[in-house]
Order: structure tokens, then sequence, then C-alpha cells
């Protein structure tokens, strides 16, 4: 959230008049993420869905990288995403394979670090579709 509201102040700075719905997402720091997500909606322009995923599983992938033991909370919230159908096709597919063999691992049947691990190559997979690894966060 504080992301679209650094976003559309760097609009309003630069445009001689900016569109209401950009000027209500910078007030909106007082606002829900649902809210803001409506504001952003209301954005006139073009926007590319895919494009935009594609970044948020980059910035997945940094913080895994960053905090590993984060996995298990990353895992849970992409299993959040897919349920909600906010994942790029294919990913939720191959998520639900990992939600399994988790599911399998907390019975001791599969190894979770391993499982936790090959979700996190899948996730850097279809993070950057061009097999470049996506950043980190580090130089």
């Amino acid at each position: 959230m504080a992301d679209a509201v650094a976003w559309a102040n760097s609009v309003i700075a630069a445009v001689d008049k900016p569109d209401m719905s950009v000027t209500e997402i910078a007030m909106g720091s007082c606002c829900d993420r649902v809210d803001i997500i409506k504001l952003l909606q209301d954005v006139p322009g073009d926007s590319n869905p895919r494009a935009v995923i594609r970044r948020v599983l980059a910035d997945f992938y940094g913080f895994i990288i960053a905090h590993p033991e984060r996995k298990p909370w990353i895992a849970a919230y992409l299993a959040r995403m897919a349920d909600e159908g906010q994942l790029p096709e294919g990913f939720d597919v191959s998520l639900g394979c990992h939600r399994a063999a988790l599911d399998l691992a907390d019975e001791g049947l599969a190894n979770r670090d391993r499982v936790l691990e090959e979700l996190t190559c899948c996730l850097a997979r279809y993070a950057d579709p061009h097999g470049a690894r996506p950043h980190t966060g580090e130089n």
C-alpha cells in the first residue's frame, strides 16, 4: 500500500494535472488494501497485469533469498493468492503440486525443506519469463 501512495505522489510531482484517482491514491494512506486496489483500477491508461504479477513473484523470490526462514509463510501466501485466482496460468497448477507435497511433509511423508526449495525454484522461473534471476535487492 505504501508503494501505491509513493507512486501516486511521484505522479503528482511529475505532471501538471494528475487524474483525480491518482490524487485519491496519494491521500489514501488511511485506506485499506482493498480500497487502494479499487482506486488503482480507476487510474486511466493501460496496465499489464501479467507484468505486475511477475513483479510480485520477483519480490517474493527476493524476499525468500533474503529470509529463507520465511519460506513457509511465502508458500501459505502464494496458496491464498492461488485460491483467489491471482497467479499466472500454470503457476497455480505447479503451486497445487507443492501444496500437496507440503501436506505430505506435514504428515512426515516428504522432506519439507526440499519441497520448499523446489517451490523457490518454481517461483524464480515464474518471476522472470526470460530465465534471468529476479532482482533480490542486493548489488
